[in-house]
């Protein structure tokens, strides 16, 4: 059910040429390489890929929440709205992250206060970025929570987080976001540990402040379907690359890149009876040891030698299409 994505002259957020390693006792370790992405204003975005691939540390980049000094930017931008990230100091980020740049963990047990009731820690949330008394503040985060489909939401104000289930905390950390009316969301993989029904509420929550707000989102899984179902546009990353960008339908419908096409390819369908599903052989590559050339090739069916040997550049194939594979072509 994904729709049209809104135009805008210039993106809200752009990611350009980032690279990121981090330093471990094994060494070096490249976490990402030369990503490009873009997320317009009231855009629903998709970041896809395996376990490994990236996408965690692409949120944490915008959010600047990697872990110093362990972490390390080694080249790119990241700008929002018209400002780069990388360059502003912690205070300026303090003031943009919660009232312009909100972000759904995949856990959110371990992102609550496990000995602070939820009222106390939305009240903090809003009185962080807006002058309102507590009193005020409270009312506030009353109206979030139901807005974001807690029932008895002045109850479950008084309550600790381990009285409420998966998605009522989930749904805490949805009423957060909708507290400080964010410009951008980032949601990564904010419905891991729910159950099919609680995902589809906690889905249809993202939507509708997408659409009521027009809060622009990223919304990060490694579910490419379910990523295509609500976003306009989706990205694909591997080993800490964009190997393809398309509009949702048209990348699940037509993907070009052998990757993408594994991901789709595995997806379990109702009405598609198999005995076995297929795989993608192999393993994400160690990102201290990245093979050369593209980093797909040892896990390629369509690998030459070229794929072997040169990295292939992530460039436009046709309207809105692009694609990092030597042997890609447009539909």
């Amino acid at each position: 059910m994904s729709s049209t994505a809104p135009e805008s002259p210039r993106p809200l957020l752009s990611v350009e040429g980032l690279s990121v390693s981090f330093k471990t006792d094994a060494g070096r370790l490249q976490a990402l390489d030369k990503v490009d992405l873009e997320v317009g204003r009231a855009e629903l975005v998709g970041l896809v890929g395996e376990t490994g691939s990236g996408k965690s540390v692409t949120a944490g980049s915008i959010m600047g929440l990697l872990p110093r000094p362990q972490a390390l930017v080694e080249a790119g931008r990241i700008i929002f709205n018209g400002r780069d990230l990388l360059s502003a100091d912690s205070k300026s980020l303090r003031r943009l992250r919660g009232r312009r740049l909100a972000m759904i963990f995949q856990d959110p047990f371990a992102s609550l206060n496990p000995v602070q009731r939820i009222g106390r820690q939305l009240v903090e949330a809003v009185r962080l970025h807006r002058r309102l008394s507590r009193a005020e503040a409270r009312e506030l985060a009353e109206q979030s929570l139901a807005a974001a489909g807690v029932p008895e939401a002045r109850l479950r104000l008084d309550e600790y987080p381990h009285q409420l289930s998966g998605g009522m905390r989930q749904r805490v950390m949805i009423a957060m976001a909708l507290a400080g009316r964010p410009d951008l969301l980032l949601a990564d993989e904010p419905t891991t540990a729910l159950d099919v029904t609680v995902e589809a509420q906690v889905l249809g929550l993202i939507l509708e402040l997408n659409r009521r707000l027009d809060t622009a989102v990223l919304l990060i899984s490694h579910d490419l379907q379910l990523v295509a179902d609500v976003c306009h546009r989706v990205a694909v990353m591997y080993a800490g690359r964009v190997v393809e960008q398309a509009p949702a339908r048209l990348l699940l419908d037509e993907p070009i890149h052998p990757y993408s096409q594994g991901l789709i390819a595995c997806a379990p369908r109702i009405g598609r009876r198999r005995e076995v599903l297929p795989v993608i052989p192999g393993q994400v590559p160690d990102p201290r040891r990245p093979p050369a050339g593209c980093r797909f090739h040892p896990r390629c069916s369509k690998a030459v030698d070229l794929c072997r040997r040169e990295r292939p550049v992530f460039r436009q194939l046709a309207v809105g299409r692009w694609a990092a594979c030597h042997r890609a072509e447009a539909g």
